[in-house]
């Protein structure tokens, strides 16, 4: 039987940022750019973020929780303070993060600002001192798990761990529904049922999804725009195009220019 709280254990993320930072309206265009997970305690002011399936009103006193690469803009008349930290995971974690449902947005608990604190004061070391990385996982630990009182997961996810594991590794080439149920031992039709069922999306729409989100990374990473299509497994740059601006809502172009500020 598999155990759930083994992709949500501490070694399975990695905090790559953390700040306490004051912005205003120039925030709508670099919020986009940073393809990690984000948790976020705003402290004061209000901001919009706009997310694939919802709007989110940033308020004070609330703690968010951002899946990675969710974000279709942002918007922020005036300005707002806010701690905001940046994590990664892995391929079965990210899995369990998005399968399952859990509270994305819910009243900062007692004693989140000074988590947010001991983060920022210690991350810079985190990399080279034991006592900094512990203090930042310990910390992240717990404001990660405000977020999991209503936690609800489904263990089907699990027999597509190999499946996405697979995708990821070769996301440059050509990959077919076929082949992907033939590696699981299922015919087509009845994968892509319980796939789509899992995930909310169809195999060929999660690969696409997969592939650009790969391909903002090489863009931040400063690759040119047929550059990053054809290492995302796109051998159609005008198809890309079109893909990648019905994601964003912006052309890779307009993306590769406002990355760059």
């Amino acid at each position: 039987m598999f155990n759930l709280l083994k992709p949500l254990q501490i070694e399975h993320f990695s905090v790559q940022e953390a700040q306490s930072a004051k912005v205003g309206s120039f925030w709508k265009d670099i919020v986009l750019f940073y393809p990690y997970n984000r948790i976020y305690l705003v402290t004061d002011g209000n901001a919009e973020l706009y997310l694939k399936n919802t709007a989110l009103n940033l308020k004070p006193g609330r703690l968010y929780f951002i899946p990675a690469y969710s974000i279709v803009r942002g918007s922020c008349k005036d300005t707002f303070t806010h701690y905001f930290l940046h994590f990664q995971t892995d391929t079965l974690s990210e899995t369990v993060l998005k399968a399952a449902s859990f509270s994305k947005d819910l009243p900062a608990p007692d004693g989140a600002e000074a988590l947010f604190k001991i983060i920022v004061e210690n991350i810079t070391d985190a990399n080279k001192l034991p006592a900094a990385a512990l203090a930042v996982n310990g910390a992240f630990t717990v404001l990660l798990s405000h977020f999991f009182r209503d936690f609800q997961f489904s263990g089907d996810v699990l027999r597509f761990a190999d499946t996405l594991s697979f995708i990821d590794a070769n996301l440059t080439q050509p990959i077919s529904v076929e082949d992907l149920a033939a590696r699981s031992g299922y015919n087509t039709v009845y994968f892509s049922n319980q796939f789509a069922k899992t995930f909310k999306v169809s195999p060929k729409t999660y690969i696409i999804q997969k592939r650009l989100d790969y391909a903002c990374n090489l863009l931040i990473g400063f690759h040119s725009v047929k550059q990053a299509a054809l290492l995302s497994g796109f051998t159609d740059e005008a198809y890309f195009s079109r893909l990648f601006k019905k994601k964003t809502g912006i052309s890779p172009t307009e993306f590769c220019t406002l990355s760059a500020r």
